[in-house]
């Protein structure tokens, strides 16, 4: 179970309601670090995906390509249950761009935004930030106001760095289990 943390701005209530009832009510866009140069043994694919983790496409870009996992990078870890735009790279010879892009969108269905070639693997933090877009659905009727009002508030005061489940496990394990890891006494997955 989540702690209870503290509300910065306890006077308000909520404005109700719930998020991603829909893949498309939380839309997560990854904002690249740097664009690709064009040249490269290295080919970053900027793809839509949906119901998908980085892990899962991770792995069918490297099946897709006769590639190893290790030689398919990416910038960040991305909801599954969400519509992401996010780039990946995949170290691919003598395949032309337009290839690999009829490749990607025949095989694996997936919407193709760009694909450029690039001097170096893509790796985790090459990236600038994400921008999310959340709809939040059935909220209070004066859900608008309230929002208003609480924006205003965190503005004058600041907002909280929390983390939750998202960052140290639902059990609220995940520093044991990295120290385990670390160790030498915890799971040998590349991916952990």
């Amino acid at each position: 179970m989540e702690p209870e943390l503290p509300f910065i701005t306890p006077e308000f209530k909520g404005i109700g309601g719930s998020i991603k009832n829909e893949l498309s009510h939380f839309v997560v866009e990854e904002l690249p670090l740097y664009e690709p140069s064009g040249q490269g043994e290295h080919l970053y694919l900027h793809l839509r995906r949906e119901g998908l983790t980085t892990r899962d496409l991770q792995k069918r870009l490297a099946d897709l390509f006769g590639l190893h996992e290790a030689q398919v990078g990416y910038a960040g870890l991305k909801d599954k249950q969400a519509v992401v735009t996010q780039t990946f790279s995949v170290q691919v010879f003598g395949l032309g761009e337009q290839e690999a892009a009829g490749k990607v969108q025949a095989e694996l269905g997936l919407e193709l935004l760009s694909a450029k070639r690039h001097g170096n693997k893509l790796r985790k933090g090459h990236l600038l930030g994400n921008r999310f877009r959340v709809l939040v659905s059935d909220a209070a009727p004066d859900a608008e106001n309230t929002a208003r009002a609480v924006a205003k508030a965190l503005g004058e005061r600041g907002l909280p760095n929390y983390f939750g489940a998202q960052r140290f496990g639902i059990q609220g394990d995940n520093a044991l289990r990295g120290r385990q890891i670390l160790t030498g006494r915890g799971p040998r997955q590349r991916w952990l």
